[in-house]
């Protein structure tokens, strides 16, 4: 019982000590790893994958041999009666008597086996399928690229949220060295109760700020975990290290879009559907076999009931010569259906290449800015620091600090925004290149 007790303890233990340490910081590729296995709309996609095998069976079905099979029992209360001629049984010419054919029973059962010889419109369908395939891979692709897009922005986000954070606790702890030693210069009377107040005033609005930040942050955490799947009551907590998208991203030879795969698929497969409504008006032409096994017979006296076979085998051919002209309306929808499809390849196009014109420009331009907001933010703080200095030595006053704090503050924030605005850039550029996946 004792060693038990002992296991059991040190089990417990564990667990505890397991669950105390803190949570791995989640990286970029940790994030995207996570929503591409778990997000539902990458699920579902990769769902939708599966459908064209299923629909390639069924329509592969309509060419293999249909085997149908049928049984009919009847019993006629009264045996139906049919005019026959009297002549036929001796009587007068031009008379015609009722005479009953048949017997009360009638039992038969039959089985047909069709085999599909010639169907134009069954094999363009099968056509149609391989491109629905295709189409379902390239929505698997376009869902996972639009996982990534979201995520990195989210992930970008949270980042800079997180570095405005570090910052601005950094920037209260700033102040609150200068509101101390300016709380000891009032009492001897070297600063007055007001610049005091005002260093306190400046504390306050840095602290809600920094409670919005927070909360801009927790928000943008919790988007993060609905597109991973993870529960909202779970903690998570992201690498806040922030690297720099080089220049080779605009050396990159450009790939081709999913979506304008998608367009070329969306026409081909308008192309088989006009084939399929011209094939209409081609002839199918099947074999058939049957085989009846037939059993007529009567109730009472005399009762009886004898069966006997029949089989045959045969072709047949279906044709429709005329369908109301429903055929060339079906096909004059699809021309205009693949004329709209034209003229949203050709803006698709234009689109793309307005994207990746803005996209380059927009990662040159923040480059140069990024290099002139980092600069920015060393010589405020050390602006700062010079009028913290001064301002102990009676050199300068609280307007001063309290300007020189928020150009600190402010260069801050451009510098933090110029290097996320940076990183949007190099993902529009990923996207507008068809290279999120790579």
């Amino acid at each position: 019982m004792k060693p038990l007790f002992l296991t059991l303890t040190v089990l417990f233990l564990y667990a505890v000590s397991v669950t105390a340490q803190p949570a791995r910081a989640m990286t970029l590729e940790d994030c995207l790893s996570l929503a591409l296995l778990q997000n539902p709309a990458v699920e579902n996609a990769r769902t939708g994958m599966l459908i064209p095998d299923h629909q390639r069976a069924e329509v592969r079905a309509g060419l293999l041999p249909q085997i149908n099979a049928n049984a009919h029992y009847q019993y006629y209360l009264q045996v139906p009666r049919q005019m026959v001629p009297a002549s036929a049984f001796g009587g007068p010419e031009g008379q015609y008597n009722a005479a009953r054919f048949g017997v009360p029973i009638n039992l038969s059962t039959s089985v047909q086996v069709t085999q599909v010889l010639y169907s134009p419109s069954l094999t363009l369908a099968l056509n149609q399928v391989e491109t629905g395939r295709q189409v379902a891979q390239l929505q698997w692709r376009n869902a996972r690229e639009e996982v990534v897009y979201n995520v990195s922005a989210a992930f970008f986000n949270a980042q800079a949220l997180a570095k405005q954070i570090d910052f601005l606790e950094g920037n209260l702890v700033s102040l609150e060295k200068v509101t101390q030693t300016t709380r000891l210069l009032a009492d001897q009377q070297l600063a007055t109760p007001v610049d005091v107040q005002r260093l306190q005033l400046q504390q306050e609005n840095l602290q809600n700020g920094l409670q919005n930040l927070r909360e801009q942050h927790d928000q943008t955490l919790r988007l993060l975990q609905l597109l991973m799947v993870i529960p909202q009551t779970e903690t998570i907590r992201l690498d806040t290290t922030i690297e720099i998208p080089d220049a080779t991203a605009l050396m990159r030879p450009e790939a081709q879009r999913t979506d304008l795969q998608l367009l070329e698929k969306q026409k081909n497969n308008n192309i088989l559907e006009r084939q399929r409504i011209r094939a209409g008006a081609l002839p199918i032409v099947a074999a058939f076999g049957s085989y009846n096994y037939s059993g007529f017979g009567k109730f009472g006296d005399n009762s009886f009931l004898k069966f006997y076979p029949a089989s045959a085998i045969g072709l047949s051919a279906q044709w429709n010569i005329f369908d109301g002209r429903a055929r060339r309306a079906r096909l004059s929808q699809k021309n205009l259906e693949f004329q709209q499809l034209e003229h949203q390849y050709t803006f698709l196009q234009q689109n793309i290449a307005m994207e990746t014109v803005n996209a380059r420009n927009q990662i040159l331009s923040n480059r140069r800015l990024l290099v002139a907001a980092e600069s920015s933010v060393q010589l405020a703080g050390k602006v700062l620091q010079q009028t913290a200095l001064q301002l102990r030595e009676g050199l300068a006053d609280i307007t001063d600090l309290l300007n020189a704090e928020t150009a600190l503050r402010e260069a801050q924030i451009n510098y933090l925004n110029t290097m996320t605005n940076l990183r949007i850039a190099q993902l529009e550029m990923n996207k507008a290149t068809g290279r999120l996946l790579d």
